[in-house]
């Protein structure tokens, strides 16, 4: 069984490959590169009955930057496929998971960055399954 920094670390390692990306494995105070993925596990289920694993759901928030919306979205919109595929290029997560995979996308909007009171970001949210 994994914990769920070793996950984060791992899905870190997979997402470090998407050029121009700041990610942060852990909750940073504040946001201070753009554009960012912040990585939050959600939660766990632990199946200890027969196979000792835990399946995660992880969060993955990306940011770009705002300024106009219609440059947010064309920042954005390329991580709709870099992300999964960053994923999917080792769903071990560095020798840290069984497997993992984007289950989805969700939350998209203008929306505050960690450590910022504004909405001043154009951000989405991708929830991975990770079993480990």
């Amino acid at each position: 069984m994994r914990t769920p920094r070793q996950i984060r670390e791992g899905l870190a390692v997979n997402l470090n490959t998407i050029d121009g990306l700041r990610v942060y494995a852990t909750v940073p105070e504040k946001v201070n590169e753009l554009p960012a993925a912040v990585i939050i596990p959600e939660n766990g289920t632990y199946d200890l009955s027969w196979s000792d694993k835990t399946t995660h759901l992880v969060r993955i928030q990306v940011f770009v930057k705002l300024g106009d919306l219609n440059s947010a979205e064309d920042a954005i919109d390329p991580y709709f496929e870099s992300v999964p595929d960053a994923v999917n290029a080792d769903p071990t997560l560095d020798g840290n998971a069984d497997s993992a995979r984007v289950l989805r996308y969700e939350e998209y909007g203008i929306k505050a960055a960690p450590g910022s009171l504004e909405p001043n970001t154009l951000g989405v949210d991708f929830l991975v399954e990770v079993i480990a």
